[in-house]
């Protein structure tokens, strides 16, 4: 089923259940999920979900924002890499018989490798090590500040992600995507914000907007950051 909004055509699904509950639900996929009473009729269905239509076009636009389009990488001598909003290059040193390293100095990534093929492992490594700390660090930090919200510590989850930079889960637990490690540190307090707002408000509804808010007033201005960022990193 479907409505139509302006130039939009709004495709939604309808859940029914006995409870006298009316919630229209976006998914990260940029799916409706209608949930109703079970006495409700389509036209009164209909007539809710238009009058919610700005809000669901605008949470299916933050949805697509969050597809990742980073740029394929080649792991040669003078690539760009970032790490944490800055720039560093490459510097190769394939001639390694055993042990491999990676180390950050000046404005290199210096790294010495059995193999050019091992590059992009390394690096990812290295990545991976310092995201562990550095989120952690940082959750612990921003829970600190929602504290008077009777927030407790979450466990934290890094992976690849290629559509969202966080997420939470039902358990409460947050997956933040490794390549947050290369944006700036406001960005990433921005995403692990977002997530941990999302452990009391579990859908982007107005009490949802107006927590985030509350706490990090000039969020809107990170998130255009980050999708601009995205696109240059």
């Amino acid at each position: 089923m479907h409505i139509t909004f302006g130039q939009h055509s709004i495709p939604y699904r309808i859940h029914r259940q006995s409870q006298p509950v009316f919630r229209v639900t976006v998914m990260s996929g940029g799916n409706v999920i209608v949930t109703v009473p079970d006495d409700k009729t389509v036209e009164e269905i209909q007539k809710r979900i238009q009058r919610k239509a700005k809000w669901i076009i605008k949470q299916i636009h933050f949805f697509e924002q969050q597809s990742l389009q980073l740029p394929p990488r080649s792991y040669v001598n003078g690539e760009t890499h970032y790490y944490l909003g800055r720039q560093y290059r490459l510097k190769i040193d394939d001639s390694a018989t055993t042990s491999q390293q990676c180390v950050l100095k000046g404005g290199y990534f210096y790294l010495t490798v059995t193999s050019k093929e091992s590059v992009r492992a390394l690096l990812e490594n290295w990545y991976r090590e310092k995201a562990k700390r550095y989120f952690q660090e940082r959750i612990e930090v921003c829970v600190v500040k929602m504290k008077y919200l009777g927030l407790h510590l979450p466990k934290l989850q890094i992976r690849k992600m290629k559509r969202r930079w966080g997420s939470c889960t039902k358990s409460g637990k947050i997956i933040l995507n490794l390549d947050l490690i290369k944006m700036p540190p406001t960005c990433i307090d921005y995403v692990i914000i977002h997530e941990l707002c999302h452990l009391i408000e579990r859908h982007h509804s107005p009490k949802f907007y107006r927590l985030i808010s509350s706490i990090l007033p000039e969020w809107k201005k990170l998130k255009k950051r980050l999708e601009i960022l995205k696109k240059e990193m």
